[in-house]
C-alpha cells in the first residue's frame, strides 16, 4: 500500500471556493498567518490529498512564514497509509519507536542530550520535553519510512528551531541546510539611510518607470547589501519584510498585471444580478471575498460596484445597495 489515504475524502471544491475559504482563514489569522496566498497554497495542499481545505486548521501551521505540517497529522497519515508504530520508550529524556510500514522499517530514537547536541534550546524543549522529542522521532520515523504522509513538510517543532540555529529549509529538495554566511558590511549604517530614503520614495510611486529610475540611482547600495546577503536586505523574519521583498512588492504593485481570479468572478457575478432579491443574495455569499480584495483590486471593484448598483437603481425596480468591503 504505497498511497496515501485520507481519513475522510471530502468533495471536490471549485477554485473560487477554495479561495473563499483561504481568504476567510487568513482573515482569522488562527494558525499562523494572514497571508492568503500562503494559505491558499496548503488549502490546494489539503484538498489534493483529498480533505477538506478547512483541514489547515487541523493539520498544518505557518512558523515565521514557513509552512508545517503537525506531528500528530504526520502520524495519523502514516498510519491510514498501512504504517505501525511501536514505542519503546516515551519520557522527559528520551523518544524510541519501531515505525514499519510495507515499504520499509526503522527504529527512531531522540534524547535530550542528542538535542542538546544539535543545538536545540528553545524554551519549548525546557517546558515540554517529552512532547518535543515525540514530534521529533515522529517526523523523522515518517520521513524515513513513508515520507509522502509528511506532505514534504517539517513539524512545527522543527521549523521553529531552523532560523535560531542559522539553518533553512531548501525550497526544492525541502532539506534543511546551513544558511548563507553573512558578510559585514562597511558603512552600512549610511547604506540604511540612503536606503531608507529610497524606500520612502519608491512607496510613494505611481508608476513603475518612476520606480525603476529610483534603483538604478541606487544600484550600488542595493548590489552591496545583497551581494553581503545582509540582514537589512533579507529580513531574517524580524518586523520588517526585508529590502528583497519590499522590492518585489513594489515591482508587482506597480506592473500592470491581470486581475485575480476572485475579482474576476466577482464582477462576472455581480454583472448577471437583475432585481434586489438576487442582489442581497450575492452580497451575503461575497463580502468575504470581497473583503480579501487588494488595495488596487478594491478600488477598481468599488467603481465597478457602484456602476452595477447606478443601473439597477434606475431600473423599473428600485435597487437599495448594500454595503460592500470592510
Amino acid at each position: 500500500m504505497n498511497a496515501l489515504i485520507p481519513v475522510n475524502t471530502a468533495p471536490a471544491m471549485t477554485v473560487s471556493d477554495v479561495e473563499r475559504v483561504a481568504l476567510a482563514i487568513a482573515k482569522g489569522g488562527l494558525f499562523g498567518s494572514k497571508d492568503p496566498n500562503a494559505v491558499l497554497t496548503l488549502c490546494l495542499l489539503a484538498q489534493a490529498e483529498g480533505q477538506h481545505p478547512a483541514v489547515v486548521f487541523r493539520d498544518y501551521h505557518i512558523i515565521q512564514g514557513k509552512p508545517a505540517k503537525k506531528a500528530e497529522a504526520m502520524l495519523r497519515d502514516f498510519i491510514n497509509s498501512g504504517g505501525k508504530v511501536e514505542w519503546h520508550t516515551l519520557d522527559d529524556t528520551c523518544a524510541d519507536a519501531t515505525f514499519t510500514h510495507p515499504s520499509g522499517s526503522a527504529r527512531i530514537d531522540w534524547t535530550l542530550e542528542r538535542a542538546k547536541k544539535a543545538g536545540i534550546s528553545t524554551a519549548m524543549w525546557s517546558k515540554y520535553p517529552r512532547q518535543m522529542l515525540r514530534s521529533r522521532v515522529i517526523s523523522e520515523g515518517v520521513r524515513t519510512v513513508f515520507p509522502g504522509a509528511t506532505s514534504g513538510l517539517y513539524v512545527p517543532e522543527e521549523v521553529s528551531t531552523f532560523e535560531e540555529k542559522g539553518e533553512t529549509i531548501d525550497g526544492e529538495t525541502g532539506e534543511v541546510t546551513d544558511a548563507p554566511v553573512r558578510e559585514k558590511v562597511p558603512g552600512i549604517h549610511k547604506i540604511k539611510e540612503r536606503l531608507n530614503k529610497f524606500m520612502r520614495e519608491g512607496n510613494a510611486c505611481t508608476d513603475i518607470e518612476a520606480f525603476r529610475a529610483l534603483v538604478k540611482a541606487n544600484k550600488d547600495d542595493i548590489k552591496t547589501v545583497r551581494d553581503a546577503n545582509h540582514e537589512y536586505w533579507t529580513g531574517d523574519g524580524g518586523d520588517s519584510e526585508g529590502f528583497k521583498a519590499w522590492m518585489d512588492r513594489r515591482y508587482a504593485e506597480l506592473t500592470p498585471h491581470e486581475d485575480s481570479l476572485a475579482y474576476q468572478l466577482l464582477v462576472s457575478t455581480l454583472g448577471e444580478v437583475q432585481n434586489q432579491a438576487e442582489y442581497d443574495e450575492w452580497l451575503s455569499k461575497n463580502g468575504s471575498v470581497i473583503d480579501g480584495l487588494d488595495g488596487a483590486e478594491s478600488r477598481k471593484f468599488d467603481e465597478y460596484h457602484q456602476a452595477k448598483v447606478d443601473a439597477l437603481q434606475a431600473a423599473p425596480t428600485p435597487l437599495t445597495a448594500g454595503h460592500v468591503g470592510g
